[in-house]
């Protein structure tokens, strides 16, 4: 087997967050007119009104940097990575794998433990090279590998 080192990214995302941060902070600047006005009602609006402001500016960026940079699944001749590095399978652990549609459900053995993991494969570029290089790793290690088409 010749050595398989394969990112998955996430698509579609980038432009979502890009005009999510975008009308967050036009919203910033265009309200920041009216605060003087709506302050003197309520003092602790304008705190409350930058703060949650920044939140939300902040996660929506962190957000956009994970799904533009991290890989939403990669893959080696030893582990599968899921969910941008959140789940690590060692394929020596997998017992099963199965796709269904656009859901990826594998057991594994977790310390003398069965655990069934779902990931979604519906926002991950190039799903068919994906469930293609998955299907021959499982072949080559012997795992079974179930697959289930959805229209």
């Amino acid at each position: 087997m010749k050595l398989l080192q394969k990112a998955y990214y996430n698509r579609r995302r980038v432009k979502l967050f890009w005009a999510v941060i975008t009308v967050a902070l036009t919203a910033t600047f265009v309200l920041q007119r009216f605060i003087p006005k709506i302050s003197e009602m309520n003092p602790l609006f304008i705190a409350i009104f930058n703060y949650s402001i920044g939140t939300f500016e902040t996660l929506s960026f962190l957000a956009l940097h994970r799904a533009a940079y991290k890989p939403k699944m990669r893959m080696c001749e030893h582990f599968l990575l899921c969910d941008y590095d959140l789940s690590v399978w060692d394929w020596s652990q997998i017992e099963n794998i199965r796709v269904d549609g656009t859901k990826l459900t594998a057991r594994v053995m977790v310390k003398n433990m069965k655990v069934t993991s779902k990931v979604s494969l519906s926002n991950v570029i190039n799903t068919e090279d994906l469930i293609r290089d998955i299907e021959n790793i499982c072949a080559a290690k012997g795992i079974p590998f179930e697959r289930i088409l959805r229209d």
